[in-house]
């Protein structure tokens, strides 16, 4: 009974402690907007979302290199490079970080070229300080920052207007990932600049390129001009209604490839304003182009480019270094300087590339190397080749291939006379 009582004891000043922890982080908190400027998420987030829900070439693009980065696995080992055991908190942590959370997270970043995690802790019970990453939408965060010099982060608060709820976190609470934003503007070079935001303009003609051409396809767009060849155009006007009759006739999906009847004495001019003529589908390949550059990848990647390259491997080679590489630093740093997961242990975090073949050597590429080589050691070269390592004390030592000699072994030649 005195065991109960004890146990009960200390749980219930585990339950007061955490109560004062949380008290203490809401005083805190309640303190970040008299003392600190908001920087309220900009109507760009709201923008990229936007453009990624109707522009398919953004999706598409966005998709794919989100479904890349997110299908690598992340692991954390030690300074000294040796794993972590599984049973230790970050290990755990990084295991439930799973591929629907880093699918949302890389979604994030090469949308907004931002991020937020917010760090949910575990306090008690078997599963005691295990975070779990929780990712927030940016549309809804606001960064806090400090009124000083140099200016810094201070705490961050979650605004969903839709269900009328606001949580405001420390800078401990949430890990903030986000790319390089130049802008000058003091309200919006604190968050990432997109891609989408670099790519305006040429959204804009891509869009008004689509809307064109899908309404020449629906109405055959205006292959020519008909006139009524008496010239009395208003009582054309008043007795035919020509216009509202053509506009009802041309705009009915039925009618499409049917003759319009004009009245009187009427004729036909072409003036040629067909899809060839406008070049939309080059206006359009040109566009994506662009697109693809923006986000480093190629539009053979895409599946777009007709070019046929020589080298597929090179090619995949350089997405994943120039568009998917680039990315994973960022996350890594990110939990690195956390100091729950990376800081406290000192422990390094990486998303692992060994298992894609077009970024490993080949084993030709590797063994020509090694032979290349004038110094070499036998049981190197066994496990570049993936064969076991021999014990015999001779593999480790450094061999020299044969026909090398040191230069002061060589003769004098005696001068001729």
């Amino acid at each position: 009974m005195k065991l109960l009582e004890r146990l009960s004891g200390v749980t219930e000043v585990k339950a007061m402690l955490n109560s004062m922890v949380q008290t203490q982080n809401r005083v805190n908190s309640s303190l970040i907007t008299s003392i600190s400027a908001q920087i309220f998420p900009s109507w760009h987030v709201f923008k990229d979302v936007e453009t990624y829900r109707i522009v398919d070439e953004v999706s598409s693009v966005v998709n794919k290199l989100a479904q890349t980065a997110a299908s690598l696995p992340i692991t954390a080992f030690q300074e000294d490079g040796q794993d972590l055991p599984p049973s230790n908190v970050v290990s755990r942590s990084l295991k439930n970080f799973t591929y629907s959370d880093r699918l949302k997270l890389f979604s994030f970043l090469y949308l907004s070229d931002e991020a937020f995690i917010y760090k949910q802790k575990i306090d008690f019970g078997p599963n005691a300080g295990l975070i779990h990453l929780e990712i927030l939408h940016p549309n809804f965060m606001t960064v806090v920052l400090s009124m000083e010099f140099p200016t810094r982060i201070v705490g961050y608060i979650y605004r969903d207007p839709q269900v009328n709820y606001e949580a405001k976190f420390l800078p401990e609470e949430i890990i903030f990932i986000r790319g390089f934003n130049p802008e000058i503007d003091f309200y919006t070079r604190w968050r990432g600049l997109s891609k989408i935001q670099l790519l305006a303009k040429r959204l804009t003609r891509l869009e008004a390129n689509k809307a064109n051409s899908v309404a020449q396809m629906q109405n055959g767009g205006v292959p020519g001009l008909l006139f009524d060849k008496s010239g009395e155009f208003d009582d054309i006007e008043k007795l035919g209604m020509r216009n509202t009759k053509m506009l009802s006739f041309f705009t009915n999906p039925e009618n499409k490839g049917l003759p319009y009847n004009g009245v009187g004495d009427v004729t036909y001019t072409a003036i040629g304003s067909s899809l060839v003529d406008l070049d939309s589908a080059e206006l359009a390949l040109v566009d994506s182009k662009g697109i693809y550059n923006a986000y480093a990848i190629s539009g053979e990647w895409m599946n777009v480019d007709s070019t046929v390259r020589s080298d597929v491997k090179e090619m995949i080679r350089q997405v994943y270094t120039t568009a998917i590489k680039p990315y994973t630093i960022l996350v890594e740093e990110a939990l690195e300087k956390d100091p729950d997961i990376g800081g406290a242990p000192n422990v390094t975090i990486s998303f692992d590339f060994s298992n894609i073949p077009e970024l490993q050597q080949s084993l030709k590429e590797k063994m020509d190397g090694l032979s290349a080589a004038p110094v070499m050691i036998p049981n190197n070269i066994l496990e570049a080749s993936g064969a076991d390592r021999d014990p015999d004390p001779k593999m480790n030592i450094p061999w020299i291939k044969s026909g090398y000699q040191p230069l002061d072994s060589y003769d004098e030649i005696p001068p001729v006379e």
